[in-house]
């Protein structure tokens, strides 16, 4: 069984992202789609919008760590010192102790896209930060053009996601 998902994804017909599907907006404004999933927006929108941003919302919380980083790791999310503001993070060894230094890090088994508004809501600095991030550790390139092909193909790729249904108990 291929771990690709033949989602259609609709352009949105609202906003400032209208014209885009949920996997562009996901990599260029995340904190829009999480505002507009706890604003309730979708909630008025057609089924198949409401059913794709419910999608996008659990993969985008549950990113599998990539195989190819190695068994055994997690996520530890960085934290700026002063503001408490998201920075980054990277994938590191469970057995690693955790950072010691001015920044407060915490660590997680799933890369969460949502990680930047759950400490600051409309924290776009803190987005562009993770999506660096995310980018390094996916694609080992900061700076890869994630168009909406590559968006697309992202979210259609089952085996990017580890989803409370994959976890084990």
């Amino acid at each position: 069984m291929s771990s690709r998902y033949a989602e259609e994804w609709l352009p949105m017909c609202f906003g400032k992202h209208k014209g885009r599907t949920l996997p562009q907006i996901m990599f260029v404004d995340a904190d829009w789609f999480y505002w507009c999933v706890e604003e309730g927006v979708f909630k008025n929108s057609q089924p198949e919008v409401r059913r794709q941003a419910r999608r996008i919302y659990d993969c985008s919380r549950s990113i599998a760590i990539p195989e190819r980083l190695g068994r055994d790791m997690v996520v530890e999310h960085y934290l700026h010192p002063y503001d408490g503001y998201y920075d980054h993070f990277n994938i590191v060894p469970r057995t690693l102790p955790p950072h010691v230094g001015e920044s407060r890090t915490y660590r997680s088994d799933v890369i969460d896209m949502h990680a930047p508004r759950e400490h600051h809501s409309m924290d776009k600095l803190g987005f562009r930060n993770f999506i660096w991030s995310l980018k390094s550790e996916f694609f080992d390139d900061p700076s890869y053009v994630m168009n909406k092909k590559r968006s697309e193909a992202f979210f259609n790729d089952l085996s990017n996601f580890r989803l409370p249904s994959d976890r084990e108990n």
